[in-house]
């Protein structure tokens, strides 16, 4: 068969595939062909077949590219794209009219733009949930593809007798026999079967579920809808009917993963995950939901992905049940309703529902009375104030002194903390007036209460929990049973909201881990510095109106005092150095700071035989400038001290030392420990060794503006 024949084979097959409905599909088909051609006339180009070619197909092309959504385009099929575009050569005007030229240059610049692919509108009576599925076309024989669709969920009460729920599915490519019926009927019953344990919904009330798969053109594969499905049933149902607590789902989530009978989460095909994991990193999700047996291959097709394409962080969350994916606050947002609002919220479910007597109604209505006088809350001042550690637990006291409420926790006791820093704070988290109390409990050994943030709603319920220290990013970190050192808790002030900051932290290699967390729980953020750590204050650093978070501390593989910048949200890796002779680095991830600048110890320091200088203050001097004051000794008020005084770049502008650091080298001069000082030059000796990392290694001051 010559190339000639091959070729028109080929272009048989894609007019074949054009009458395909989707335009999406319509581009990968072309964009195939012209791979494929590529690759035929590669050792003997036919000029004449190309051209002929493309004035046949690229009306197609821009035809589609008009309907599709571009960002449908995986990496690889950008890649397509683009040869293509390069195959139009210089004379891409003789072959195609100017106005479509533009239509595809739009689409083609479009596709590069990373960009979260939006929902598609939603009635108020409508959950939609995004899924990650694989699509499979075999008439247009396209290879297996990662596929991001959205699943709409409405719930409303059967009609009639019904004793048993009513499912309906609207998908072209479902049948009553395949495995998304089978998966949805399962998926509900598990949902119910929650429902029922968490909230106490009676089993018996029928409820008719209408699922519908966008876009409706989409070709489904597998069972990996359940969970998507199961998730889906519990938040249309709690907003139909009026649970104690208010869910729904977090922002840029997508789900995937079979659900069982009993509520277990089921594997799936592992080079289908590859696949949806694929299409969840290039359509930036923020979390990503799988049955928890497929982490370890999960995790590493992610390491692949940020090392090809860097930039974005897709956090993916396991779990073993449906239970855990709802209970997770990063996959769905739990709000516990305030009892005057969940009185409130029933009182007028009730108005609208004509068939509730009198009475219930009158009882109601009372209540919300009764909850709604200002003045009870405050004759009860059950307003958390302070924390007192005691014994193995904590007593939560009122302004006045008064216990309100005890908590215990896994271990022997509690240590007793520094009094200038706590690892607790009690907050209004909510704006509700009423505060929440945030603790990490300082365990005196190993325990599952240890290096774990709690957060209790004022009466003493606990709202979530969650993990300060992140696995297995650093050396020492994947070690079973560690027992990390709970720092502190910070509690940020932010337009969008409080955010939350934990530090904990652990030796052999000293380490600090630092975490971000919103109001309700969701993970943010988080950074490992080779050392310790301290919240210092939060400033708009880089200008883009939003707070940044100003951290100081010491780093061990620098042996130098650090001052550190990050995002209030969206921070992730660890601080330079990346070489170590004591510890493997090769598989930390650099971290996204902002700035991170060091501070050598001086020779003072040094000939004090003193372990390391501490960073012990820093405050902003004016709207541009920075004052941070570094000990250089042991005095507990850090009165021997170099200054810096930073601009608002973090740039050192000049270096004083307090009257005690001046005593005291002035001493070591004198005993012959040291050399002589010339106080000048000493200064800017000092200023020029700090120490900045640019992503391609350490430069000091000095070099900094020799390089400008």
């Amino acid at each position: 068969m010559t190339l000639l024949q091959t070729a028109e084979i080929e272009a048989n097959l894609l007019r074949r595939c054009l009458q395909t409905p989707t335009p999406e599909h319509r581009v990968l088909c072309i964009l195939r062909f012209f791979s494929q051609l590529r690759e035929l006339l590669a050792e003997s180009p036919f000029p004449t077949l190309v051209e002929g070619y493309l004035r046949e197909f690229m009306p197609a092309l821009v035809d589609a590219t008009r309907r599709a959504d571009p960002h449908d385009l995986l990496p690889g099929e950008q890649e397509q794209l683009d040869a293509l575009w390069g195959l139009l050569g210089p004379d891409a005007g003789t072959l195609v009219a100017p106005d479509d030229l533009q239509v595809l240059a739009t689409y083609r610049d479009q596709a590069r733009s990373p960009e979260r692919q939006s929902p598609p509108p939603a009635s108020k009576t409508e959950t939609l949930l995004a899924a990650l599925l694989v699509e499979e076309v075999p008439e247009l024989q396209l290879p297996p593809r990662g596929r991001l669709l959205w699943l709409s969920v409405r719930a409303s009460e059967a009609d009639g007798d019904e004793e048993k729920d009513i499912i309906h599915i609207f998908n072209p490519h479902s049948y009553d026999s395949g495995p998304l019926v089978q998966q949805a009927l399962v998926a509900v019953s598990s949902a119910r079967a929650y429902l029922q344990r968490r909230y106490g919904l009676p089993p018996d009330k029928a409820y008719r579920l209408d699922f519908r798969i966008l876009p409706v053109t989409a070709h489904l594969t597998g069972n990996s809808l359940g969970i998507a499905c199961a998730v889906g049933t519990v938040i249309a149902i709690a907003r139909r009917e009026t649970l104690r607590d208010s869910l729904a789902l977090q922002p840029s989530v997508a789900f995937t993963g079979a659900v069982g009978a009993d509520g277990s989460l089921e594997p799936i095909d592992g080079e289908g995950l590859r696949l949806k994991i694929e299409r969840a990193y290039h359509n930036r999700l923020n979390y990503m939901a799988v049955p928890r047996a497929h982490l370890p291959e999960a995790y590493e097709a992610v390491r692949e992905l940020e090392k090809q394409r860097p930039g974005h962080t897709l956090n993916v969350v396991g779990a073993d049940t449906i239970d855990a994916i709802l209970d997770d606050r990063n996959l769905v947002n739990r709000r516990r309703r305030s009892a005057a609002g969940f009185a409130a919220t029933k009182t007028r479910t009730a108005l609208n529902k004509p068939k509730v007597g009198l009475p219930i109604l009158a009882t109601l209505l009372l209540i919300l009375a009764i909850i709604g006088r200002p003045r009870v809350a405050s004759l009860l001042d059950n307003n958390p104030a302070t924390v007192v550690i005691k014994g193995k637990g904590i007593l939560v006291k009122n302004q006045h002194g008064r216990t309100l409420w005890v908590k215990e926790y896994a271990c022997d006791s509690l240590l007793s903390c520094d009094v200038s820093v706590y690892p607790w704070k009690v907050e209004d988290l909510d704006g509700d007036r009423r505060n929440e109390v945030l603790i990490v409990p300082p365990t005196n050994d190993p325990s599952p209460d240890n290096a774990k943030l709690h957060v209790y709603a004022p009466d003493g319920t606990l709202r979530f929990s969650r993990h300060c220290a992140i696995w297995d990013q650093y050396p020492g970190d994947n070690v079973p049973g560690i027992r990390y050192q709970a720092d502190a808790v910070h509690v940020v002030p932010e337009a969008g909201g409080p955010v939350i900051v934990t530090l904990v932290s652990e030796n052999n290699p000293s380490r600090a881990h630092l975490r971000t967390w919103t109001a309700n729980g969701d993970s943010t953020g988080w950074y490992i510095n080779a050392g310790t750590s301290g919240f210092k204050l939060a400033r708009d650093f880089d200008g883009d109106g939003a707070e940044e978070l100003f951290f100081t501390g010491f780093n061990v593989r620098m042996s130098a005092s650090a001052l550190f910048v990050l995002k209030i949200a969206g921070s992730k890796g660890a601080s330079p150095p990346y070489h170590d002779p004591q510890y493997d680095l090769s598989r930390v991830i650099p971290g996204n700071q902002l700035r991170y600048m060091v501070f050598p110890k001086t020779d003072l320091c040094v000939a004090d035989t003193l372990p390391y200088n501490a960073p012990w203050t820093l405050r902003c001097e004016s709207d541009s400038t920075f004052r941070l004051d570094v000990a250089e000794g042991h005095d507990p008020k850090a009165v021997s001290a170099v200054i810096y005084y930073l601009n608002a770049s973090l740039r050192v502008d000049r270096v004083d030392i307090s009257d005690e650091f001046k005593l005291r080298r002035q001493q070591a001069g004198d005993e012959g420990r040291l050399p002589a000082v010339d106080w000048t030059k000493y200064l800017e000796h000092l200023r020029d060794t700090v120490t900045y990392w640019t992503g391609n290694g350490w430069v000091t001051e000095r070099h900094s503006q020799t390089s400008h």
